[in-house]
């Protein structure tokens, strides 16, 4: 065998350089020690000596091949046949260079001369096809692409000037890659013996693929012991599960790598190249040699992702040690007994796939079924936000900042702790509420089988059961259990089926729960709107809060049910919205069902924006509005109708004419869809789209005196593309009520209210317009609002 030696430069992700030289050194290590070359890149069953005699040996051998650890890579002098080993047994490493020339270059004419200066004809046998890589600048070559087209140039002209056969460009398939790389005016020329050395095994991709140099990296920082088993949720494409099982059959990866450049080197030794890949193959373990523990259990809520994951472990051979689940992280269960093993993540992190808020779930339920799965475990996961991966509630050992492709992440190492440490601090409530929390926790399994993609929450499945026990989250559960109570002789005598059975009574807990019941089915729908925390609690702690109550709203709904329907939970993020916000469409799901409101039948959408296109607060207000209405004589306005529920209970008091204005397209749509709803189809009741306030400019003039009896509910703020201007509620009212005087019949009354806190009406300056102010609030407001400041509302009469 030669003891020629040949300087490599070994290139890598920034951030591995470390872990490249530690392979390499492993390899030259094995190399001493075994017989034959082949080699277990894990050396901690091999008997070397104490960690001081192992550091000597490592030093000596960085000394003795001169490995140096550069930014991007690692360079070294290495055999012939240490350098094909290292092509097969790399884990992480991206490609591996030859470097042929190191040279002075200042400007376009020194990178010509110094390529075509060196002897290409004793380095490459003519008749290839290449292309040329070319990284990096200094002042004068500014432009990567032209250096590459001058490298190309000044080569193509050594062949033809030798009389060879002209060597032709292909950037698709060729059979010599030219690499430079330059730095200020240091110039390296270099072969890529390999390619793209993470290019293994993936036929497909999934849609966050990761590189399999990045998964193994993840793999082997975790210290796996390689033969405890692996769970992969949210396994994607399967790199991080082929990977692992790679590691432990001690697989050679660059046996998959097809992209080897190596026929036209003349320095190429093809009965070494064949010995050395013969020895990677005969490494693999046996099925005799593999530990019992040893198994890979991967699964993924998406059907087709999964299959790529199972083809690409068919492609090297690997299926039979990996079990593919088609599952929700939720849903996942421990296959085995072992007292150790990994968990290993790469789950969405919100820039690709999916918005913050769903994530925020999913790392909360990722982090819950680790603590009451897998304790005594590792864990790794790597995530682009720290947020996210904050919501795990999880302590790390260890955190590495790392690339996946281009975005910026965290690689974060945990040791699972019992869940049984943090559970239930009081015995004596374990043990009153085991048996209601196993027989809750059947139901919930059990409905959530059930439930069609609506049925559950619009942010995904929920782990129930680990809040189950949740002493604190009980409070909330019993909370709305006295609310119910309270309300129930109110809602049966005013026969209400939608209102509010909570809101933020409890601080811990800041959500609204509004129920609603399809007037059809008497199904019932618990929509759980939370309210954006302030920005002095944390996060993932006010992500834990919203949990809590999903799993509470959905332990009452159960219970509530009785069997009798599957009740359904929708959760919705509500922020502090300001202006038009609550108009915006924020998903797509469109669960809308029809509810009954004292004889009026309305449309509602659970899922697809903020509201509902109906304020329950408001139900009061407009029953008072019906009785206002004198039969056949009142003419009546609606102001910022949203969807005109307001309209449909006067038309239903047989009022003379109604119009009402909205400037949301979407919703005169929706306010059409309840007048039919209600076979209000007369012409005497109009749907006009405009702008409120610029509508009300010139009907002072066309419509002056001619309402009876105005609704106005305007937006807190609005600063509408639609509209000149903006629209403040505190500022602007006396002028908004000024104008909508004029359009009031002697002896009319508009009904005026807002939704802004510490609203304060200026009823001197109304007074001054003749105007009689009468605060109608209490008066309107419901019992499951009583105790609430959502609106206030007054009645105002022209004198």
């Amino acid at each position: 065998m030669s003891q020629k030696t040949y300087h490599f430069f070994i290139s890598c992700q920034i951030g591995f350089e470390e872990m490249v030289k530690q392979e390499l050194l492993h390899l030259l290590v094995a190399g001493r020690k075994l017989a034959q070359p082949t080699i277990d890149l894990i050396p901690s069953t091999w008997d070397i000596g104490s960690p001081e005699q192992v550091q000597a040996l490592y030093h000596g051998l960085s000394e003795q091949y001169a490995i140096q650890v550069k930014v991007g890579g690692v360079s070294a002098k290495l055999e012939l046949y240490q350098a094909y080993q290292f092509m097969l047994w790399s884990r992480v490493a991206a490609r591996t260079l030859l470097v042929l020339n190191t040279s002075y270059v200042e400007d376009d004419l020194d990178l010509y001369n110094s390529v075509y200066a060196m002897p290409w004809s004793s380095i490459l046998h003519p008749g290839f096809d290449f292309k040329v890589n070319f990284n990096g600048t200094n002042a004068a070559l500014k432009n990567s692409q032209f250096s590459a087209l001058r490298v190309k140039d000044a080569l193509v002209d050594y062949y033809v000037n030798q009389q060879h056969e002209r060597p032709n460009v292909s950037t698709e398939d060729p059979d010599v890659v030219i690499d430079c790389r330059l730095h200020n005016k240091q110039l390296q020329i270099a072969l890529d013996l390999t390619g793209t050395m993470h290019k293994r095994y993936r036929s497909r991709q999934g849609f966050a693929p990761m590189r399999e140099t990045l998964a193994a990296n993840l793999i082997l920082r975790t210290g796996w012991d390689k033969v405890s088993p692996v769970y992969n949720p949210m396994c994607g494409s399967g790199v991080l599960a082929i990977e692992a099982v790679l590691i432990a059959l001690n697989i050679a990866p660059g046996l998959f790598c097809e992209q080897h450049h190596l026929d036209y080197w003349q320095g190429h030794d093809l009965s070494l190249w064949i010995e050395v890949q013969r020895q990677a193959k005969n490494s693999r373990l046996s099925d005799e040699q593999i530990h019992p523990d040893f198994k890979v259990y991967a699964s993924d809520n998406d059907k087709a992702v999964l299959i790529v994951a199972q083809q690409n472990a068919d492609y090297v051979g690997v299926t039979s040690y990996i079990d593919f689940k088609l599952q929700d992280i939720t849903q996942l269960q421990r296959q085995e007994q072992a007292p150790t093993g990994l968990v290993i993540v790469n789950p969405p992190y919100g820039v690709r796939l999916a918005n913050e808020r769903e994530l925020y779930h999913t790392y909360y339920n990722l982090g819950n079924v680790a603590k009451r799965l897998f304790p005594g475990w590792i864990m790794g996961v790597i995530s682009s936000s720290t947020k996210l991966l904050d919501c795990l509630s999880l302590a790390a050992n260890r955190k590495w900042n790392i690339k996946n492709s281009n975005l910026d992440c965290q690689y974060r190492v945990y040791s699972i702790r019992n869940a049984q440490d943090k559970a239930i601090k009081a015995s004596k409530y374990a043990n009153n509420q085991a048996k209601d929390t196993a027989s809750l926790a059947e139901q919930v399994s059990n409905t959530s089988s059930e439930q069609t993609s609506q049925d559950v929450t619009s942010q995904g499945n929920i782990d129930y059961q680990a809040y189950l026990q949740d002493e604190q989250a009980m409070s909330l559960y019993n909370r709305l259990v006295k609310n119910a109570k309270r309300l129930n002789s109110y809602l049966k005598r005013a026969k209400v089926e939608n209102y509010r059975l909570y809101d933020a009574d409890i601080p811990e807990f800041n959500v609204a729960v509004d129920v609603y019941t399809d007037s059809k089915t008497q199904q019932k729908y618990y929509v759980v709107q939370e309210y954006a925390a302030t920005k002095e609690i944390p996060l993932h702690k006010s992500v834990r809060r919203g949990l809590q109550a999903l799993a509470m709203v959905q332990k009452y709904a159960i219970e509530q049910a009785k069997g009798a329907y599957t009740p359904q939970v929708i959760d919705k993020l509500r922020q502090r919205q300001k202006g038009d916000a609550q108009y915006t469409k924020i998903n797509d799901q469109a669960l809308e069902i029809l509810i009954d409101e004292y004889g009026c039948t309305f449309k509602v959408n659970l899922t697809d924006y903020i509201d509902t296109g109906i304020f329950l607060d408001n139900r009061d207000l407009r029953y008072y509005l019906r009785s206002l209405v004198v039969q056949h004589r009142t003419r009546f306005l609606n102001l910022f109708a949203y969807t005109s529920t307001a309209s449909v209970h006067v038309i239903k008091a047989q009022a003379a004419t109604t119009k009402s204005i909205d400037m949301s397209n979407s919703y005169c749509k929706w306010s059409a869809e309840n007048f039919s709803l209600n076979k209000a189809k007369s012409t005497k009741d109009k749907i006009v789209q405009s702008d409120v306030l610029a509508w009300l400019e010139h009907a002072a003039q066309e419509e002056a005196r001619a309402y009876d009896l105005i609704f106005c509910d305007p937006p807190t703020f609005s600063n509408s593309k639609r509209m000149e201007g903006t629209f403040d509620v505190q500022r602007d009212h006396v002028s908004l009520i000024s104008k909508i005087n004029q359009l009031l019949a002697p002896g009319g009354t508009l009904i005026f209210c807002n939704n802004k806190r510490g609203f304060k009406l200026d009823t001197a300056a109304l007074e001054q317009l003749g105007l009689q102010i009468t605060d109608i609030t209490r008066k309107t407001m419901p019992a499951d609002f009583a105790d609430s400041k959502i609106h206030q509302a007054w009645q105002i009469s022209k004198i």
